[in-house]
């Protein structure tokens, strides 16, 4: 009959827990005893503590293992090895704690009856608590069972029950989590001010780095940022990005009993909201963030559109104009000469769009309320965009 357990395992000891289980499958094999069945489900973040003043969330993943004990004729199980050295007996096994008496004792076999000299003995259990120990060389004539492999399954199964080596060392920072919404908000800070950087884009380019490198290096897991490096978001980027996690969640909720039917994006918005935690793994925090960006890029649009129909033309071609302008968006392009941003937004107060590009003074605004002095440079209405009102020549009038 096979026995089912799960256990957790922290997500960077995966690799380590499928080699042990692939030792012991080839063990089994020699000794002609069932292999455990390993069956991974799904991750999960808990609190570790990394010392005595601070914890921090890692991945876990649920293993449940099912395997056949080996039961010795009468219902006997292999509970513990004893084995005699000069300083004592050393015992080792599932009830090892409880054996302590052991220790110290002079041991007999319990079916020859004789105290020989024997360097190792096992200790078996009924259902009833009773308890036998047998010599090594007495376990095959007793039970017909090869004692190596008796001791083998003993130890598959303590390892199963109470597995050793998952705990014995810290994950690196890589492993550590960090909650969506801190994630969300400062992916919305990067993108509003400097537009977003795809891994790809990065990788043909190499004046440029990606958006999720960025972020990664702002998290807490990499400490030691000097204070006037560090991005701070707005209140106004905090309200985007719960926005944008409102969204996921209705999203969530919308697939929640039909998730083999779900497209690819609305899944992993799905796996965020619920886990909550992302780590900065590349697998993990470029898609979080390439999502993250995704939306927000979508939520723009839909407002923009929302917009485009009542927009309507502002000031006249050709003359130059002080204006009251709302910066809703920013998008930052990059090439051998230097960084080019697409400034956007609407007259302030009015849904009517203006656009100019900004190049040789990047990056010294964000959105939000500005006042300037502007040549209009034309005024253009297009299928995508609508009506707006092309700027150059833009500066900004100190209040």
């Amino acid at each position: 009959m096979l026995h089912t357990t799960t256990i957790a395992v922290p997500l960077h000891k995966q690799a380590t827990v499928e080699s042990k289980l692939n030792e012991f499958a080839k063990k089994a094999k020699k000794y002609g005893f069932v292999s455990p069945q390993a069956e991974w489900g799904d991750t999960f973040f808990d609190r570790i503590a990394i010392d005595r003043f601070e914890t921090v969330k890692i991945e876990f993943i649920k293993l449940t293992l099912k395997f056949e004990p080996i039961v010795a004729p009468g219902g006997w199980n292999f509970v513990a090895m004893v084995e005699k050295t000069e300083a004592g007996n050393l015992i080792s096994g599932s009830l090892s704690d409880q054996l302590k008496h052991l220790r110290t004792s002079e041991l007999s076999c319990g079916h020859c009856r004789q105290e020989r000299n024997r360097k190792k003995y096992y200790v078996l259990v009924n259902e009833s608590g009773q308890k036998l120990i047998l010599g090594s060389t007495c376990v095959k004539d007793y039970f017909g069972l090869d004692p190596a492999g008796a001791i083998e399954s003993m130890y598959i199964l303590n390892w199963m029950r109470q597995p050793e080596g998952l705990d014995d060392d810290l994950p690196s920072a890589d492993y550590y989590a960090v909650e969506l919404e801190q994630v969300a908000a400062l992916t919305v800070a990067f993108v509003r001010r400097i537009g977003f950087v795809s891994a790809q884009e990065a990788r043909e380019s190499e004046l440029t780095t990606p958006t999720w490198r960025e972020v990664n290096s702002q998290l807490m897991f990499l400490r030691g940022i000097q204070k006037q490096e560090q991005v701070i978001p707005t209140d106004d980027e905090k309200a985007i990005s719960k926005q944008i996690l409102d969204r996921w969640e209705t999203t969530a909720e919308s697939i929640e009993n039909r998730l083999e039917q779900a497209d690819e994006w609305d899944y992993r918005k799905y796996l965020f909201v619920r886990n909550g935690y992302v780590t900065p793994l590349p697998e993990q925090m470029a898609v979080a963030i390439g999502v993250i960006a995704r939306e927000y890029k979508q939520i723009g649009i839909e407002a923009e559109r929302a917009i485009a129909g009542q927009s309507a033309f502002f000031g006249m071609p050709q003359q130059r104009e002080q204006f009251e302008l709302l910066v809703t968006r920013i998008q930052t392009s990059k090439d051998g000469y230097g960084t080019t941003e697409m400034i956007s937004g609407v007259l302030n107060g009015t849904p009517n769009r203006f656009v100019w590009w900004n190049s040789g003074r990047a990056g010294q605004l964000n959105e939000g309320v500005i006042r300037v002095k502007a040549t209009v440079k034309e005024h253009s209405e297009t299928d995508e965009y609508g009506r707006q009102t092309i700027l150059n020549r833009v500066s900004l009038v100190k209040s």
